[in-house]
């Protein structure tokens, strides 16, 4: 069976799961909270032993991240402060790779426990927002899990996924004042992946910058025209001379067939969604921080045109779709909201089908 096989065959697995727990999560309303998360545990590990068992070719970066595991533990502890160049810049998943070789010397195994821990506290988030909202937190995560951009982070780019999901705990914690955790999740976070500073600065701009929300939208469209004239981030002296080591690739083009410049498909597709939630807005205090936050992460996306890798960026934008999806549709369907989780699902269902045959 050849590689695309398999990954269409893992792909459609995923997919077909997805949709049988959410529709049966339609009908745990009733349930006590308890009991919903007692289901939404068990659906959790169910998930965790599917993403971490895969083939190895499932995947683009699987095979780099096997390489990287045998590579880190069979270094003690010792030695990879010294010897693991990436530490420098994601400790934190370095020494959870060596900690689950020492429970078991299993590349499978660690690729599980990074799923479990993934899935856990995007679970976490979900609760907590769900509270706010007043929704299913199950089937807000289901949501989540089934938006175009998520199961790349689960089975390509697992260390922006980990970290994106401490991120999401962090926006929550800072936008309710709850600095303690929030210094917490930004610090794991960091320690995950260096990329995280982009979202932790960014939250910091939009709790604390309380412009008016269509001076925020302005400001999009002011982005947007400056990313066109092909203007960036690598114009800033300082960004533009780092020096990233083995991750210098990130500032160039050198190592990479990866399409730089402006990239139309991108800016109209972020673009849109900002429109869409601004014209159907909650106005809950939460959604308009997320809302400022979607749009400060549009802004650094299109800044980033300039380099590869630039979806790497935009994934944080990404990641608060399926949650301003629900809060702009629960609003369309004031007088029928108990169909709005629903038609979150079929419309994230739609929007990642248009994704793949727009990649295809």
């Amino acid at each position: 069976m050849t590689e695309a096989n398999l990954q269409s065959i893992f792909t459609q697995n995923y997919n077909h799961i997805l949709v049988i727990v959410f529709f049966l999560s339609l009908f745990t309303n009733k349930f006590s909270k308890n009991v919903i998360h007692s289901l939404a545990a068990i659906f959790i590990v169910a998930m965790a032993l599917f993403i971490g068992n895969r083939h190895l070719s499932v995947g683009i970066d699987t095979m780099m991240y096997y390489m990287k595991f045998y590579r880190t533990t069979d270094l003690s502890f010792g030695n990879i402060l010294d010897t693991t160049g990436d530490f420098a810049s994601e400790p934190i998943f370095i020494i959870l790779l060596k900690i689950s070789s020492l429970i078991g010397y299993s590349f499978h195994l660690a690729l599980t426990v990074i799923s479990l821990l993934t899935l856990s506290f995007s679970y976490i988030f979900c609760v907590r927002l769900s509270k706010i909202l007043k929704t299913n937190s199950l089937s807000l995560f289901c949501c989540y899990l089934f938006s175009f951009y998520i199961l790349a982070q689960q089975i390509n780019i697992i260390r922006a996924g980990l970290a994106s999901a401490f991120i999401l705990n962090y926006y929550l914690s800072l936008f309710q004042n709850k600095r303690k955790s929030a210094i917490i999740y930004a610090l794991v976070a960091l320690g995950i992946h260096f990329s995280s500073l982009f979202g932790i600065f960014m939250a910091l701009v939009a709790k604390y910058v309380r412009l008016d929300i269509k001076m925020y939208l302005l400001l999009c469209f002011v982005a947007l025209a400056v990313s066109y004239l092909n203007l960036g981030i690598l114009n800033v002296d300082m960004i533009a001379g780092m020096d990233l080591g083995d991750k210098s690739n990130y500032l160039t083009n050198d190592a990479s067939q990866y399409n730089t410049g402006f990239r139309p498909g991108f800016a109209v597709f972020n673009l849109v969604f900002a429109l869409f939630f601004y014209m159907y807005s909650n106005h809950l205090n939460i959604t308009d921080q997320l809302f400022r936050l979607y749009i400060l992460l549009t802004c650094l996306f299109f800044a980033c045109f300039q380099i590869p890798f630039s979806d790497r960026v935009g994934g944080y934008s990404w990641n608060l779709i399926p949650f301003l999806s629900y809060c702009s549709i629960a609003t369309m369907l004031k007088s029928y909201r108990k169909m709005a989780m629903a038609c979150t699902f079929i419309f994230l269902f739609l929007v990642k089908s248009a994704v793949e045959i727009f990649a295809s």
